[in-house]
């Protein structure tokens, strides 16, 4: 099985792949890559998520990098192509449009000079600067956010992207085994670039009811509502435009902080969120720095609510 296994590896990676690199604002970055639909045979992808590992030789010849896709693929495996979204890339029948969602590395992550200035050297040399900086970042122009934006369509017209296109290898995808379509209530506690994993399960909840997108048997009625909370720095936050928010009982709440704002207080948001719902019927996807997910475990621990951590560990 291991040889195996690294066999399909190198047969995966082996492959080049078309893509699209752009750029919304912030420094947030989307990558679009159209996969061969034969990667998902065999598979019964019931779970919302699912990450791939990239391999991108104008960023690095040697580095490969997980990351969860947004794309909602158990959805995306038996989906018609939409005539009335906004397509990237061509579509076929052999190919399913996936996304990914980054942001480049933060300054305060390295050590300053004796000026109290980031070493510049060392920041562009990691693997998400080298790909950001494939784009025009400085071009992009994002409109102030509106409360009453309709939905993720009208976002994205609001938005000037520039783009860049390059090739890249992809390995997976590997599902991770969650069915939060069993549950009434599911929460996604985020952080920062965590919100990856919370696009895809809000748009499992949205495909569960939307009548033309075909979506797996075990996504029955129990699923009433989906809640993102979304702690996010006041100077990173922008709009996102990649919800569905016209869908019935899907809430997007951001927690600002920065500035003096105060973190989000987890056992207080997962409990609002919950309104009264007995605990076995709640389910919360915990994802973003390691001290974050560990905090928001021991809170659903306490509150008896089942949980999934995201860790790449």
């Amino acid at each position: 099985m291991w040889i195996l296994d690294w066999g399909m590896r190198i047969y995966e990676l082996n492959g080049k792949m078309d893509s699209k690199l752009e750029a919304i604002g912030k420094g947030w970055f989307c990558l679009t890559v159209p996969l061969p639909r034969r990667r998902l045979d065999g598979c019964a992808c019931h779970s919302p998520l699912a990450h791939f590992h990239i391999h991108h030789t104008e960023s690095s010849i040697r580095e490969i990098h997980p990351f969860t896709t947004i794309t909602y693929l158990a959805s995306e495996k038996v989906a018609l192509p939409s005539h009335t979204s906004e397509k990237l890339i061509a579509w076929n029948d052999q190919t399913i449009l996936i996304q990914f969602l980054f942001r480049k590395s933060e300054n305060n992550n390295f050590s300053n000079t004796g000026e109290g200035q980031p070493r510049k050297g060392k920041l562009s040399k990691q693997w998400t600067n080298k790909l950001a900086s494939l784009v025009d970042e400085k071009s992009v122009s994002v409109q102030p956010s509106s409360p009453n934006a309709a939905d993720s369509e009208s976002q994205l017209q609001r938005l000037f992207r520039p783009t860049y296109h390059t090739t890249l290898r992809l390995e997976g995808p590997y599902f991770t085994p969650a069915n939060p379509a069993s549950y009434e209530t599911v929460i996604c506690l985020v952080a920062g670039t965590g919100i990856s994993g919370a696009i895809a399960i809000a748009a499992a909840y949205s495909a569960k009811s939307t009548k033309h997108t075909a979506v797996p048997i075990s996504a029955e009625n129990t699923w009433k509502r989906c809640v993102v909370l979304w702690s996010v720095r006041e100077l990173d936050f922008i709009d996102l435009p990649f919800f569905q928010k016209t869908t019935p009982g899907l809430e997007v709440r951001p927690h600002l902080t920065g500035n003096g704002r105060q973190r989000l207080d987890a056992k207080e948001a997962i409990t609002d969120a919950c309104e009264n719902m007995p605990s076995e019927k709640v389910w919360v996807y915990i994802s973003g720095p390691n001290p974050f997910i560990e905090a928001g475990e021991k809170v659903c621990r306490e509150l008896g609510v089942a949980y999934f951590g995201a860790r790449w560990s």
